[in-house]
């Protein structure tokens, strides 16, 4: 018999060593590094080829490819989710906004927080032309947000690309969070 010692689990850990803050920037191909065992995990990914060719975060299959501006995250289907470790400065109401790309008209994204929703499905307006993912479309959402650490959850509704993701307290220009949740189609 095969004697196998117990997998000990591991929560998933912030990938630049302490959880992303709110206000503050996130970057899409920063998220959390999983952790052990089940329920640990800090991405779902649809297959494991990385098809945006760099080597950022390799072996995780997450499509992430370089432009300009920085690392993308892209190439992403219906289903797939992302999760950060955050934490909330003050609890408030947060605008959540997004810069986003699609060639079609069914693309959506939604947030959640602590595995609990707190957006609806955020519509992503197709872009004109076929296969344009460089023009982007803001939208945005209105959700209220408790104070400390957290999971925020990205889950996407279809296929398109999203570009700069980000919210920030109404009223002040000041207070802004910027996550760069990029790329779904």
């Amino acid at each position: 018999a095969i004697n196998r010692a117990p997998v000990v689990p591991e929560p998933q850990k912030p990938f630049k060593g302490k959880p992303f803050e709110i206000p503050g920037k996130i970057e899409a191909e920063d998220f959390d590094i999983p952790g052990v065992g089940s329920g640990n995990d800090s991405y779902k990914e649809n297959d494991s080829e990385d098809h945006g060719g760099t080597n950022y975060r390799e072996g995780t299959g997450v499509d992430i490819y370089k432009k300009a501006t920085g690392y993308i995250v892209g190439y992403n289907q219906e289903g797939e989710w992302l999760e950060y470790s955050v934490k909330v400065k003050e609890a408030g109401e947060y605008a959540f906004l997004a810069a986003v790309a699609s060639a079609n008209e069914t693309s959506g994204f939604q947030m959640s927080l602590d595995g609990k929703n707190i957006t609806d499905v955020i519509s992503v307006p197709k872009n004109e032309g076929e296969d344009n993912y460089d023009d982007y479309n803001k939208v945005r959402a209105t959700v209220n947000l408790p104070a400390g650490e957290h999971i925020l959850r990205f889950t996407l509704k279809g296929h398109s690309h999203l570009g700069v993701f980000g919210s920030c307290y109404p009223g002040s220009t000041t207070k802004t969070w910027y996550s760069a949740v990029n790329n779904l189609y």
